[in-house]
C-alpha cells in the first residue's frame, strides 16, 4: 500500500464519514463493497439529478456549510455550475495509488479532465452516444430488441419513461440561464447554451433524422 494511501485511510477513519453526492442512481451496490472493506468510514450518499445536487452544493457553500466531500455528475453540471461557481478543489491532487496517478496506464496515455486547468473535473466514464436506452431485465429480455423498430411494438405502449430534459445537461443549463437572464440581465450563458443547442440540432438532423426520413420514405411508403 502506498504511504499516501495509508495516511489517507487513517484520516478517513478518524473523521468517520464521507458525504457522497451522486447525480445518478444505482451506486449503492458499489458503495456497499467499499463499506465492507472500510467499515470504519460511514458513507452517506445523496442521490438526485446532477443539476439539483449542484445547486444544493452551491447553496450550502454560500451558506458557509461545506457538506459534500465528493460529487459525481455530468460534464455540463460540473463545469457550468460547480467549476464556474469556484467550489471545486483539485481532484488530481487527491489521487494516490501509483496505478491511478500514472498517466500512461490510461486511455491515450493521459487522464481526462473537463476543465482548462485539468485538475477539477475528472472524466472517468464515457458513452459512445449522447443518449441511451435502458430496459428492465425482469420485465423484458434483450432478445426482444434487435433494432429500434422493436420499440414500436404495441406491447411496450405506456411503458416508457424519460428523464426531464430540463433537469440535467444542456436543457438544465438553458433553463437556469433563462432564469438568471430575467433577473440579472446576464444573457451570455443563455446565448452560449442556445447556440450549442442549435449546433446539436443541426448535427443530429443531418446525421440521424434525415437518414430516418429517407428510410421511412422507402421502407414504409404509403401507396395511394
Amino acid at each position: 500500500m502506498a504511504a499516501g494511501m495509508g495516511k489517507t485511510l487513517q484520516a478517513a477513519k478518524k473523521e468517520g464519514r464521507l458525504n457522497f453526492y451522486v447525480g445518478r442512481y444505482g451506486t449503492e451496490t458499489f458503495l456497499n463493497e467499499f463499506r465492507k472493506e472500510y467499515p470504519e468510514v460511514k458513507v452517506v450518499s445523496v442521490n438526485g439529478t446532477g443539476n439539483n445536487l449542484a445547486t444544493r452544493i452551491l447553496t450550502e457553500v454560500r451558506a458557509g456549510k461545506v457538506l459534500a466531500d465528493l460529487f459525481s455528475g455530468g460534464a455540463n453540471t460540473n463545469y457550468n455550475l460547480l467549476y464556474k461557481g469556484k467550489v471545486l478543489d483539485s481532484i488530481r491532487d487527491a489521487l494516490i495509488l501509483p496505478e491511478v496517478v500514472d498517466d500512461t496506464k490510461w486511455y491515450e496515455g493521459q487522464h481526462s479532465f473537463g476543465d482548462p486547468e485539468r485538475k477539477h473535473i475528472y472524466i472517468y466514464i464515457a458513452n459512445p452516444t449522447s443518449s441511451s436506452l435502458y430496459f428492465n431485465t425482469t420485465l423484458s429480455s434483450p432478445n426482444e430488441f434487435t433494432s429500434h423498430w422493436d420499440l414500436l411494438n404495441p406491447k411496450w405502449q405506456g411503458k416508457f419513461v424519460s428523464q426531464d430534459p430540463l433537469s440535467t445537461g444542456l436543457g438544465a443549463t438553458i433553463s437556469r440561464a433563462s432564469s438568471e437572464a430575467s433577473t440579472t440581465g446576464n444573457f451570455a450563458l443563455l446565448l452560449a447554451a442556445t447556440v450549442a443547442m442549435a449546433v446539436m440540432v443541426v448535427i443530429i438532423n443531418r446525421n440521424l433524422w434525415r437518414r430516418l426520413y429517407r428510410l421511412a420514405e422507402t421502407r414504409f411508403k404509403l401507396e395511394a
